[in-house]
């Protein structure tokens, strides 16, 4: 996991929560350390909201899929030559999703599994949005890169 090499330099795993690749939980055993950290839930305040262009697909505009409670869908892209690319993407869901983007230089890594990759934009939950968001992304060179979406917001219901 690269993000954890990288923060792995400046503070011990027993410091960092599990969920994010360390070793910490709190109390009540969360991976998060919602107990020790201040994880805001309110809503997000509407003058932080992004405001769509023109050039800015309506919801009309893209193609939707949906992911099953607790599964995901990982898309493969390719990019064969170093020449400046850039990935973009339209992302809109009315709940929060998971999404994180893997990649490898070897060509091989068409075939591997994300563990085998290295975690380039590490996964992460986003919160449902108001309107369509936009993600531009300019990609480090040639190699295979694994988009990831997941819908991990699984909802029991006990009777």
């Amino acid at each position: 996991m690269v993000f954890m090499k990288i923060v792995g330099r400046f503070a011990k795993a027993e410091s960092i929560p599990k969920h994010w690749g360390g070793r910490l939980v709190d109390s009540n055993g969360d991976g998060m350390c919602r107990e020790r950290l201040n994880i805001p839930t309110d809503p997000i305040p509407q003058e932080l909201y992004w405001i769509p262009t023109v050039e800015t697909p309506s919801l009309n505009d893209i193609t939707c899929a949906t992911i099953p409670a607790g599964k995901n869908k990982i898309i493969t892209f390719v990019v064969p030559e170093h020449h400046p690319t850039y990935m973009v993407i339209n992302r809109y869901c009315d709940r929060t999703f998971g999404m994180g983007i893997w990649y490898s230089e070897d060509p091989e890594a068409v075939d591997y599994p994300l563990e085998e990759m290295s975690d380039w934009c590490p996964d992460f939950d986003y919160p449902g949005m108001p309107t369509v968001d936009y993600l531009c992304i300019k990609v480090p060179g040639p190699g295979v890169f694994k988009l990831k979406f997941g819908n991990e917001q699984v909802g029991l219901c006990g009777h």
